[in-house]
């Protein structure tokens, strides 16, 4: 074989599958404890589609094959093994990126009123107006920053705060008739509703003591 690795199981930090590959994926042996619970020929067919194994011991257990033969992630009775490449904790910490970015399109306001300022050398009602819109955007921007921060430690809480939040905004938009941002809130609300189930798979596996932090990482 070219290739072998062992997958922990999250369920028992004390057990694992044991793989072992050639290149292409052409042979595939999978084994718990000594004993062979599949092998099979041509994995490269399963590339699009997970290879599911039914084992009297630990349940289904799904193949998922990578592109480059080096690396499979095994799922254990629906539980990641913690050294898959596509583990639920990293896809979840992804979603920190999406608050940081809103983060720092919130703390535009601000800098724009500055410029503003710093070009017209003035004090007058309009850089006033613009000051006070720069400083609610920039509590904006502070509180999408701590949620970031928060989520990309793990925070589950975060998560769902993340989300009543921008339910809020998109009210205030609402009352304010500012279609064009209250649109926009709203599509920020569909992506963050279509990773529940990504939150929520990452919480079932952070409930295990096997749990790593640094999974997040």
């Amino acid at each position: 074989m070219d290739f072998e690795s062992k997958y922990p199981l999250t369920q028992d930090q004390n057990s694992f599958i044991f793989a072992e590959w050639t290149k292409g994926y052409r042979l595939v042996n999978l084994t718990y404890r000594n004993r062979l619970i599949c092998s099979f020929e041509n994995g490269l067919r399963y590339i699009k589609k997970d290879l599911i194994v039914r084992d009297e011991e630990l349940g289904e257990v799904k193949i998922r094959f990578t592109e480059k033969p080096i690396q499979m992630d095994i799922v254990i009775d629906g539980l990641h093994s913690p050294i898959n490449q596509k583990h639920p904790a990293k896809s979840f910490k992804r979603t920190a990126i999406f608050y940081w970015v809103l983060a720092g399109l919130f703390a535009l306001p601000l800098v724009f009123a500055l410029l503003v300022m710093i070009v017209t050398v003035s004090f007058n009602s309009a850089t006033i107006s613009a000051l006070v819109i720069g400083g609610l955007a920039l509590i904006f921007s502070v509180l999408l920053g701590t949620i970031a921060h928060f989520i990309s430690k793990g925070s589950i809480t975060a998560f769902y705060l993340g989300i009543a939040f921008t339910g809020i905004m998109i009210i205030l938009y609402f009352l304010s008739s500012s279609y064009f941002m209250l649109v926009f809130a709203a599509l920020c609300l569909i992506y963050l509703l279509l990773r529940i189930p990504n939150a929520k798979l990452y919480a079932k596996h952070k409930a295990f003591k096997t749990f790593q932090s640094d999974m997040l990482d």
